[in-house]
């Protein structure tokens, strides 16, 4: 069954011009970056700063879109690629989710959607936002939370004529993995909203489900806010910047 929201395509450039920092690194590679949660200022210091201008940016999530986004992004004007991102459980869903197919919704901006594949220089690259929001008995439904942020069983349908990938790009961890690395998340903040140490909600069971049906690729993720490896799956940490060698698959 085709699916709309699938997209096969060639990564797209964005030619913004300007020059590359002198020391940089990562030359020809993925650059991952952890949740930021609107610190859209971060694109602009170091250790961002850092890394090569031919490097493509993916961020995993909790990226902070709100309504006045144009406003306060501010692109890195010396990157040759522009910055993609994942949606994650605290995102604007109004401003996102009319979107099907990867959308530029800022200068050097580019929003996935669930279910994109992308063939980035010849390695098949999956996505699929979405999470769980463990504080939303204090967040306002309509205003800054909404139930958009749970990844559905419609989301896994999109992944189901897709194959193999090379690489699977989330906001959530797989179930197994929390499961195995239970200090994974905030104790603190799982028990300021009534949850325990090593709190599995569906997102994450979703997640392992389309892990399994693309094959189990190396998986890089967010949301909680520690760094962690088991060679198989990467959770970064906020602000983390991890440089992916795709010849290597290393994590």
């Amino acid at each position: 069954m085709p699916v709309a929201q699938l997209v096969e395509q060639q990564s797209p450039k964005l030619k913004v011009g300007g020059s590359s920092p002198s020391g940089h690194v990562g030359e020809n590679m993925f650059a991952f970056i952890g949740d930021i949660h609107g610190d859209f200022a971060f694109f602009h210091r170091k250790p961002f700063i850092d890394i090569s201008k031919n490097v493509q940016v993916i961020q995993v999530g909790d990226f902070g879109i709100g309504p006045k986004i144009v406003s306060y992004w501010k692109p890195a004007s010396w990157l040759n690629n522009p910055v993609f991102f994942i949606d994650c459980n605290h995102e604007f869903f109004p401003l996102i989710n009319v979107y099907t197919k990867p959308t530029a919704i800022a200068d050097g901006l580019v929003y996935l959607p669930r279910g994109t594949v992308l063939n980035m220089d010849g390695i098949r690259v999956g996505f699929c936002g979405g999470g769980f929001s463990v504080d939303k008995i204090c967040r306002t439904p309509g205003y800054d939370w909404f139930p958009e942020e749970r990844i559905t069983t419609q989301d896994f349908e999109k992944f189901k004529d897709v194959g193999k990938l090379d690489l699977l790009v989330t906001h959530v961890p797989p179930a197994y993995f929390i499961r195995d690395n239970p200090d994974i998340g905030d104790l603190n903040i799982l028990q300021m909203y009534g949850y325990k140490k090593g709190f599995i909600d569906a997102n994450s069971y979703l997640v392992e489900d389309i892990w399994n049906l693309v094959g189990n690729p190396p998986l890089i993720c967010g949301h909680m806010h520690k760094s962690k490896s088991d060679g198989r799956v990467r959770v970064l940490r906020e602000e983390e910047v991890f440089l992916y060698d795709p010849t290597k698959m290393e994590l």
